[in-house]
């Protein structure tokens, strides 16, 4: 098997999808956690000058989403049929939009930070888990979005909405079939132990 080290800011971000792909898995890897000053050292010598980077065997690649899924066809969380990938990549690239609106939302200039997640939770928080509801409908009697088994898009939205429901309590109150997958993916037995012990960080 390969030795896999991931080196990310000790955050989960970017990084913490792969970190949840490693752990529904039963992969292991080295979950290298670095300050700003370390990784201020460190940049010049790594592949693209940017974090998250995962080593594989030694080699060094970059990108958080071809980080994600190169693990996710590794350890079996991406579908083999064109159709359904494109399902599973439809809901990744919604998630994508949507982290991004709460990132730009919490690190917004300290005085304008109020009113820009109170502008997220307005406009775009609703928007996107319906998205995502109505994009488990179409597979609700497996809920799942694509198939009868975890995928990345699966593992994706957990990631993402169970921040959010941390962040903004009751949010998923209206959407069923997120919530419920939502608590699927967090029993699963790898996913579950890692979040246990997982670093407190704020996102």
């Amino acid at each position: 098997m390969p030795s896999y080290k991931l080196t990310y800011f000790n955050g989960r971000g970017r990084a913490e999808c792969s970190r949840l792909l490693f752990a529904a898995a039963g992969k292991a890897y080295e979950d290298c956690r670095v300050v700003r000053e370390e990784w201020l050292k460190l940049k010049p010598t790594s592949k693209l000058g940017q974090l998250p980077e995962l080593e594989v065997d030694g080699q060094k690649y970059g990108q958080s989403r071809a980080i994600m899924y190169y693990l996710a066809r590794e350890f079996g969380f991406y579908p083999s049929s064109n159709l359904e990938q494109l399902a599973v990549d439809e809901v990744v690239f919604v998630l994508e939009d949507f982290f991004n609106a709460i990132v730009k939302a919490m690190f917004a200039k300290e005085e304008e930070k109020e009113a820009k997640m109170k502008e997220f939770k307005e406009t775009q928080l609703d928007k996107h888990l319906a998205m995502l509801e109505k994009a488990l409908e179409g597979n609700k009697a497996k809920g799942f979005f694509v198939g009868d088994k975890l995928s990345v898009a699966d593992i994706a939205t957990y990631d993402c909405v169970s921040g959010m429901k941390v962040r903004f309590p009751g949010c998923l109150d209206s959407y069923p079939l997120l919530n419920g997958l939502v608590d699927k993916v967090g029993a699963n037995e790898g996913i579950k132990a890692w979040v246990a012990k997982r670093p407190e960080t704020q996102m």
